[in-house]
């Protein structure tokens, strides 16, 4: 798909230096740029460079404000490119005596491994806090897989006691 025509060639200028930086490696702060244009910077950014990205946000409704305004921006340059994800944190970290949450660990797995599956270049949004929890070991991540697919025969109780290993609860 072509780039948009609107002042394309301005918007590459401004956001030279920034990509410069960027491909020397460098993180990038976009503290300084108003909220509202971080997201549109970030898609040109990865219009531009077509890398993966990581995006680290201060919390959870940042990270949701910012997923909603990526996607809009990303589905106008440059659609179909790019697969946005978003990596949850682990609610249980946050509360002294939480119990562990299956579902939420599923979603942060999907994530994980959506990232080494996807034909599309990826983008994943985390919260500070989500960044800094620990990540599954690799081969833990390869070994709780499990695929059910249709018309398979499941034996219900050995079924149930997987999941039951894994810490789901059955109710």
């Amino acid at each position: 798909m072509s780039k948009p025509s609107w002042h394309w060639e301005k918007i590459r200028k401004v956001v030279a230096p920034v990509a410069k930086r960027w491909r020397e490696g460098r993180s990038l702060a976009l503290t300084q740029l108003a909220e509202p244009a971080r997201p549109f910077l970030t898609a040109v950014l990865a219009m531009e460079e077509k890398v993966p990205l990581a995006i680290v946000l201060p919390g959870v409704r940042e990270q949701e404000y910012f997923y909603s305004d990526l996607e809009t921006w990303l589905s106008r340059l440059c659609p179909d490119e790019f697969e946005l994800l978003f990596f949850p944190e682990e609610e249980s970290a946050l509360v002294e005596g939480a119990l562990h949450d299956p579902q939420l660990e599923a979603e942060r797995w999907a994530t994980l491994l959506a990232l080494g599956s996807s034909k599309k270049t990826p983008i994943v949004l985390a919260s500070e806090l989500a960044w800094r929890q620990p990540l599954p070991a690799p081969d833990k991540l390869r070994s709780g897989r499990r695929e059910v697919r249709r018309g398979e025969r499941l034996d219900l109780e050995e079924f149930l006691a997987e999941l039951a290993d894994e810490g789901y609860e059955i109710e």
